[in-house]
């Protein structure tokens, strides 16, 4: 499934199985541009990036986790990280994420990837937008190709 692919709203009673939720968002290209898309710069300067998705893909797994760890969070992507607090999370994007959609409930997180971290790829857009697509679902807010313009998930005005 594609992230920001237009899903049924799912209804789960206390007495289902936690659900897993798979999002599979594409690699990029930058042609150029690349850096004018941060606030710092473009709110001062403008910013432009023609950039195209590739067929090379992040794969991140999502679920609830169940209250019988000791742990809270469980990540996993090229480390495994077992925490009891979003603050201890050692992953930038997972701790930001977590902490911005303010998340309580413990989940568990895989990462996949088509393509290696740090690739010039687009591959930690692509794990960000993946996993925020993934609580959302989660939390049962689905958010469509087409809806996604209109509201955004994060703002550089908080």
């Amino acid at each position: 499934m594609a992230a920001g692919l237009i899903l049924p709203k799912l209804q789960f009673s206390e007495a289902a199985p936690t659900p897993m939720i798979i999002t599979r968002t594409p690699f990029r290209i930058s042609f150029f541009g690349g850096g004018t898309d941060y606030p710092a710069w473009y709110l001062e300067h403008g910013g432009l990036v023609l950039a195209t998705t590739i067929d090379k893909y992040c794969y991140i797994t999502c679920r609830r986790l169940p209250p019988f760890f000791e742990h809270k969070h469980r990540i996993v992507y090229s480390h495994i990280e077992n925490v009891r607090e979003i603050a201890e999370i050692q992953h930038p994007a997972v701790r930001a994420v977590l902490g911005w959609l303010k998340v309580e409930e413990g989940l568990e997180i895989h990462h996949d990837g088509d393509l290696p971290a740090r690739s010039g790829l687009g591959s930690s857009s692509s794990f960000t937008v993946g996993l925020l697509h993934a609580i959302r679902a989660l939390r049962g807010q689905y958010v469509s190709k087409m809806s996604w313009p209109a509201r955004p998930f994060m703002s550089s005005k908080r």
